[in-house]
């Protein structure tokens, strides 16, 4: 399904490289295959998936096409704000983990805005909603600067000339 050098999005984790597709010759099953990823974010790491795991929550990174798509659509999208705390951390957290890309923008869009009004009243935004603001920015720059071809830094300021 992947092949090596192709930019994937893994998890929570966020964009990664495959660079590898190899058995584990050191490990219980010598014959199951593995995809080596390395996140962009974090080089020194690597991630073994097995091949075969049909679960896994792993696609392919956006078109650049795709992302300038999806930032031309966003003025007139916005998700609802939930009053309700704890309903509001259940719903935005399902989000994150949706692995959809036009959601993460959605929730930096709806949490951004709740960060800036709570701001000017003097307040800051709650740890919970705080927390699903850094994920799905981390997320969605990660993706996008391997979509857009920019540096990780540059994203989030691109992207809020779109929102």
């Amino acid at each position: 399904m992947f092949e090596i050098n192709d930019y994937v999005m893994y998890g929570l984790t966020g964009a990664c490289k495959v660079t590898d597709i190899r058995r584990d010759e050191e490990g219980y099953n010598k014959e199951r295959k593995y995809y080596i990823l390395s996140p962009i974010k974090e080089t020194d790491s690597i991630i073994m998936i097995p091949i075969m795991n049909k679960d896994i929550n792993m696609r392919k990174v956006i078109s650049k096409e795709e992302a300038e798509q999806l930032l031309s659509q966003m003025k007139d999208k916005q998700i609802d704000w939930i009053d309700d705390a704890k309903e509001r951390a259940r719903e935005y957290n399902e989000l994150l983990k949706s692995g959809d890309s036009e959601s993460w923008l959605l929730l930096i869009k709806a949490l951004a805005d709740e960060k800036l009004e709570k701001k000017e009243e003097g307040k800051k935004l709650s740890s919970s909603d705080d927390m699903i603001l850094k994920s799905a920015t981390n997320l969605l720059s990660g993706e996008f600067s391997v979509a857009l071809d920019m540096d990780v830094d540059d994203v989030i300021p691109y992207i809020k000339k779109f929102l």
